[in-house]
Parts: structure tokens; sequence; C-alpha cells
């Protein structure tokens, strides 16, 4: 199983994620899944990839998997000439 969450911000507070923000997030989301699936825990192999870490792995921009976001009027707009 592969869980995404994608309302991590990049920043929190306007400061960049830390280790305990990592570990405190992970234990919310774990939480809120084992609630749900009893044993989740325990079968956990890897975990927790925050946006510093996956732009310092993989240089995506603040962690963001699909390199910024578009707002509903860039969508609209989309192949469209004005």
């Amino acid at each position: 199983m592969s869980c995404i969450v994608q309302s991590a911000p990049p920043k929190i507070d306007g400061r960049d994620w830390t280790d305990a923000d990592r570990d405190g997030f992970a234990e919310s989301v774990i939480s809120q899944i084992a609630q749900y699936s009893p044993g989740f825990r325990d079968r956990i192999v890897h975990m927790v990839r925050t946006p510093r870490e996956i732009e310092a792995e993989v240089g995506l921009t603040e962690g963001n998997l699909f390199q910024g976001e578009l707002t509903f009027d860039q969508l609209t707009r989309m192949g469209y000439a004005q």
C-alpha cells in the first residue's frame, strides 16, 4: 500500500520541516489509518517523505509531485486562445 498525503505544506509556519515535524505528521496519519485497519502499524516497511526530503532526494521543487499546482482558472484556459 502506498499512501500519498497531498495536502502536506512545503513549509510549516514559514519554516522548513524538521525531523520532529515529520515524525509527528507520520504518527497522525498512521493513527488515523490504523483505526480502520487493525495491524496496519505492524506492517509498515518504509514511510514518510516530507516535502523537504522529496526536494532534497529527487529535486522536485517544494516536494510537489506535480512540479507546481494549477489553479482552476489555469485549467479552464488550457488549450483555448484568448
